[in-house]
């Protein structure tokens, strides 16, 4: 699949790269299909472009690279919405961090991650009501470089 970025340019997708949400990410009812493209090879950032409208793109970050012990209990909706069953491989579930920029910060919000189903590629965003969770996890500071892409 060939998509035309304003900020990526021209992308050339393969299947592997892509995530379908069946309930489309709040605030973008038209965007259901994305590409995952890796930032750069020198950090784990990928960014997540909308096929339907390729001026939208979200900053993301595998949640392991920012917190290893992150554990989020999926609810049996949201494991039918994945399509995924109990004797799936629990590996084939990936979590994906939103991630935003202050200055030269980056922040995570662990309260809405995206859960993707590696196998189908199928993505769900969870929104978690855990009052006890930050909604900002700091990351790492951004070089100026790539703050003028966010």
């Amino acid at each position: 699949m060939r998509i035309e970025s304003p900020r990526f340019g021209v992308i050339d997708a393969d299947a592997s790269q892509m995530i379908h949400f069946g309930h489309p990410l709040p605030g973008f009812p038209d965007c259901r299909s994305f590409v995952l493209i890796d930032h750069d090879e020198a950090t784990p950032l990928k960014w997540m472009v909308s096929v339907e409208q390729p001026e939208i793109s979200f900053l993301l970050v595998d949640s392991d690279e920012i917190e290893p012990s992150y554990d989020v209990e999926l609810p049996d909706w949201l494991l039918s919405m994945l399509e995924w069953k109990s004797t799936d491989d629990p590996h084939a579930i990936g979590f994906y961090t939103i991630l935003s920029a202050e200055g030269d910060q980056l922040f995570a919000n662990p309260l809405a991650p995206i859960v993707v189903n590696r196998e189908n590629r199928l993505a769900v965003q969870l929104i978690r009501d855990e009052p006890d969770l930050p909604s900002r996890h700091p990351v790492t500071p951004v070089s100026s470089q790539d703050r003028d892409l966010l």
